[in-house]
């Protein structure tokens, strides 16, 4: 087994404006095997998803969207990853394994 870590973009559509996507973003910590990483995708996608549509309709938007795109990168594919995008697309958590 390998160690991986999740990486996302998101996409939103707010107050019937068009869809926004932010750049990708890795998080910091390491999952123990596909599986792990996939499902701590599934928890973020539903997580954010949630607290993204609650602050929307307290915002009076109740057509607003969200869109989470998610993948696991190997540990070799993060590093390359973070080369690639700079330190400003790491989200860190402090916590190293899961």
């Amino acid at each position: 087994m390998a160690f991986y870590h999740l990486a996302f973009i998101t996409c939103a559509v707010v107050q019937g404006h068009p869809s926004y996507c932010e750049a990708e973003k890795m998080i910091d910590t390491q999952y123990y095997g596909l599986v792990t990483c996939y499902s701590a995708a599934k928890r973020l996608d539903e997580q954010m998803t949630r607290d993204f549509l609650e602050e929307a309709k307290s915002q009076g938007d109740d057509k607003a969207s969200l869109e989470l795109k998610t993948r696991c990168l190997s540990t070799e594919e993060g590093e390359t990853f973070l080369k690639q995008q700079g330190p400003s697309a790491l989200i860190i958590t402090g916590k190293k394994f899961e």
